[in-house]
């Protein structure tokens, strides 16, 4: 058994004799009516007409979550589309973005206090807007709000999908610090962190502070059954064949291909693993197979530091507000680079006959990136009220600086042909091992810088217009101003595309936009309200948007209430969509470009959602809502092949061809101005208006409480939802096709948490649930089925006197593998599971 776990196990016992007995009952859990996303009006006696899940500081203790991304990866609403730190392939290592409902994180709002935050400047896959949930720390959290429903005609652009709105503390008691160590039952992924959370109170003058540390080791496949090796049996099951073998024929120890003889055999210092029957890559004999599995990161190492402070203070009726808050993500990652490194063969002859020795150049190292991601957010608002009306106003900036440097074990393309021709001509030796002095001589560093900035200022007001006999009427409207720029830039030899292994990603701009809203409440009768929204968006790149949304609440009893909701909404085209600049490539033999657009437009959507609340006591909450989401002239790459297909030899071509083709001598301009000539037929694979997806579900949820349970409150929380429809279409003209049930959208996903809180000791006991699905090809044919996944945590936490608050957990109980669900390593989708295995953590809280 791991250390972390004896140590674990140990301290639990001990406090289980120390702590005292349970003697009181807990207090039960007051209803409490917050303001909550999905409404400006502010009203402490109202619900919005549309879903939210809320996530309590209470319940993201209990989760043992260590960052946002853990907290929400196993959230029933989070879809195929959302990553987190463990994807370290691509350009954004060691970040994280979330996905409601699979429309991609780029068509949910992330939300921090209600306030925007900046895009990541480097694209997911290099062209994805998302924004880093990472960079936000978790000890500053007090909740999270997560809109279930569009919400464009509130918030504007991104609110597709929905939104997540992540409230941090604005006021503390005392003095709070915390410690936590948590290390896996296999090893790796060890951390350590803490925290220290306060605030001071003087009359009319408050300061809120914290400060925080998160140090996390790598956690590599050798660390894991199911990602250990190349090899993996369980698909000769799944696929009805022989075990999937993804190892490489070039191996760091050699092997030797003797010419005369037609035969190949491996070196002796090749791993008996490793030895590999030279049949299978088409020679006769033997063959020392790269097997990079066991070396590579299944989650990067990882450290975080955060501080805030936040001052707030009156001046007669108006508060004002300034807030600092700055996060650093320090990052070393592999990627997928590890399997890149360079290889060399040398002609010898031994014994009169001549033979090729070859191997991977592994000397040099994994490749590796070392990131860090700087984030600072400055907040100046002031609030108070005017008559009977509330009104808050805000200029706030947030920047995210990210340098990454190519690091350790990367090659210019020139200097491994130099090194190919040295060994060519006798100056190396390539059985011997490069020493330090070679290692230095070819291999260099390499830079890579982003930069995401947005400025902003808003105002907004609200409050009752006119008393009616059913009840006032409430107006909320405000005005709103941003300016949005990033850029993301690297070294020459990436961006010509001269670092072996390593592609090349650049753009650069900029834009500004104005909004103004309004909202109103209408009571048409003492049980029915209507809310009316609509927001104009106007835009300096591709225009101006007016998105409109109607909300009922039928409330016919107390204990009944009946919502919907009916909304257009839109999302702007990325800056990384505009204003990527030129690549270049080649397909099938036939050279195609990429680059981004500046005549995009905005992609355009509606959400359907209706439901009900039962609430017949404060013991017992059921609610059921169901939802439609629709969106259309999504911005994508129709992909080379495609476009050949539609486009070249066919004599009554697609609409879309339009400027898809070029033939020789035509040329095409670039968003920075750089200008190509087609030297040859090249297809041109821009970014363009065309996809559209459709999505309809179910979401069930129920809460009960039950007082007095052996002294202390028992609570059973559960929540499901459905994926009943989600179609793609890739462009128009095609049908749609559905993809429910596919390539990492599971019908079904649901979280249940049995909680038991009493005077000194508190459990908790969460299970969740991922629902089976079928990896599918283009064509939405099932290849094989993924099996369902289960995880199940638990926390056990014990007041101690002196204000000491000790917690015990361990997270996946039952150390469930996450099940197979793709051909590449590591045969799982580390979107939707976790990949530690069972860990233990455990952890200390002192309020002073």
């Amino acid at each position: 058994m791991h250390s972390s776990f004896r140590l674990a196990l140990t301290t639990v016992a001990v406090l289980s004799a120390i702590s005292p007995s349970v003697v009181v009952a807990g207090e039960a859990e007051k209803a409490e009516r917050i303001v909550i996303t999905g409404s400006h009006i502010k009203r402490l006696d109202s619900e919005t007409a549309s879903p939210v899940y809320v996530i309590e500081r209470k319940d993201i203790e209990a989760s043992g979550a260590m960052s946002l991304s853990e907290l929400l990866q196993l959230s029933p609403y989070n879809g195929a589309g959302g990553f987190n730190e463990a994807l370290t392939t691509g350009f954004t290592p060691g970040t994280a973005a979330f996905d409601l409902r699979s429309f991609g994180p780029e068509r949910t709002l992330v939300l921090v206090d209600g306030r925007r935050s900046p895009i990541y400047p480097f694209g997911a896959g290099g062209s994805g807007a998302f924004v880093d949930i990472n960079a936000i720390p978790l000890f500053m959290i007090k909740r999270v709000e997560i809109l279930l429903d569009g919400a464009s005609a509130l918030y504007g652009s991104d609110a597709v999908a929905g939104v997540v709105n992540i409230i941090t503390y604005d006021e503390v008691d005392g003095q709070h610090a915390n410690l936590r160590y948590a290390g896996s039952e296999r090893g790796g992924g060890e951390l350590v962190s803490g925290h220290w959370l306060g605030g001071v109170d003087f009359d009319s003058f408050r300061l809120v502070y914290g400060a925080g540390v998160f140090k996390r080791e790598e956690h590599l496949g050798a660390d894991s059954d199911f990602a250990n090796s190349l090899v993996t049996p369980a698909f000769a099951n799944l696929l009805g064949g022989a075990a999937l073998d993804l190892r490489d024929f070039y191996s760091g120890e050699g092997s030797v291909y003797n010419i005369d003889t037609d035969t190949i055999s491996h070196t002796s210092a090749c791993p008996n693993q490793n030895i590999v029957d030279a049949s299978d890559f088409g020679f006769n004999g033997t063959v020392c197979a790269y097997d990079w599995a066991a070396e590579q990161q299944l989650m990067p190492e990882t450290t975080r530091g955060a501080a805030s402070v936040g001052a707030y203070w009156s001046v007669g009726e108006i508060n004002f507000a300034a807030r600092y808050d700055s996060v650093i993500v320090d990052t070393t990652s592999y990627g997928s680079f590890i399997s890149s490194t360079p290889t060399a063969q040398q002609l010898e002859t031994i014994n009169g006959e001549q033979v090729i020795y070859f191997r991977r150049l592994t000397d040099t190292g994994a490749p590796s990136i070392e990131t860090e991601s700087v984030t600072h957010r400055l907040t100046l608002s002031a609030n108070g009220t005017f008559g009977d009306f509330d009104w808050n106003s805000a200029i706030y900036r947030v920047d995210n600086k990210v340098d990454e440097t190519l690091a350790n074990g990367w090659w210019l393309n020139s200097r491994v042909t130099e090194f190919r021709q040295a060994v060519a001509n006798g100056d190396f030796d390539l059985r011997n091992p490069m020493d330090a002095a070679t290692i230095a001589a070819y291999t260099q560093s390499f830079g890579h810088e982003g930069s995401s900035e947005l400025n902003a200022f808003e105002w907004r007001m609200s409050g009752p217009v006119l008393d009616t006999e059913r009840g006032p009427i409430w107006l909320a409207t405000g005005v709103e101003a941003r300016q949005e720029s990033f850029y993301d830039r690297s070294d020459a030899a990436i961006i010509n595309g001269d670092v072996f292994g390593y592609g090349s990603s650049g753009a650069e701009g900029d834009r500004d936009l104005a909004a103004a809203y309004i909202e109103v409440a209408v009571p048409f009768t003492d049980s029915l309200e209507v809310n009316l929204a609509g927001r104009y968006d106007q835009y300096s790149d591709f225009g101006d948007t007016f998105n409109p949304k109607v909300a009922l609440r039928f409330e016919p009893i107390e204990q009944l209430l009946f919502r919907a909701s009916w909304g257009t909404g839109f999302r702007a085209p990325g800056l990384h969509q505009l204003f990527t600049t030129l690549n270049t490539g080649s397909s099938g033999g036939l050279p195609f470009i990429q680059s981004g657009n500046t005549e995009l437009g905005a992609e355009e959507s509606s959400s359907l959602v209706a439901g009900f609340v039962v609430a017949p006591n404060s013991s017992f909450e059921f609610s059921v809502d169901a939802w439609k989401v629709d969106v259309e002239n999504i911005i994508t790459n129709l992909g080379a092949t495609r476009i050949a297909n539609l486009c070249i030899g066919v004599s009554d071509p697609d609409p879309i061809c339009a400027g898809r083709v070029l033939n020789a001598g035509e040329t095409f301009t670039a968003p920075d101005g750089t200008v190509y000539t087609a030297t040859s037929t090249t297809i041109n694979d821009s970014f363009l208006n065309l996809a559209g997806r459709d999505a309809k579900g179910v979401d069930v949820s129920t809460l009960v409480r039950v007082p007095d349970v052996f002294g202390g409150m028992l609570k059973f929380q559960l929540s499901v939802t459905g994926l009943l429809d989600f179609s793609e279409q890739p462009f128009p003209g095609v049908r749609y096709q559905d993809r429910s049930g596919q390539n990492g959208n599971p019908e079904f996903r649901g979280k249940l948490t049995i909680t038991w809180d009493g005077y000194a000791v508190n459990h908790a006991l969460i299970s969740h649930y991922v629902g089976e699905w079928d990896v599918a090809n283009t064509a939405g044919n099932a290849i094989f089925s993924v099996d369902p996944y289960v995880q199940v945590d638990y926390q056990v936490g014990f007041n101690l006197k002196g204000e000491h608050r000790v917690l015990f957990g361990i997270k996946n109980l039952a150390d469930e593998q996450p099940p197979y669900s793709t051909t590449a390593w590591p045969f799982v989708n580390r979107t939707l599971y976790p990949t530690l295995g069972r860990s233990a953590y455990l952890e200390w809280n002192k309020t002073f």
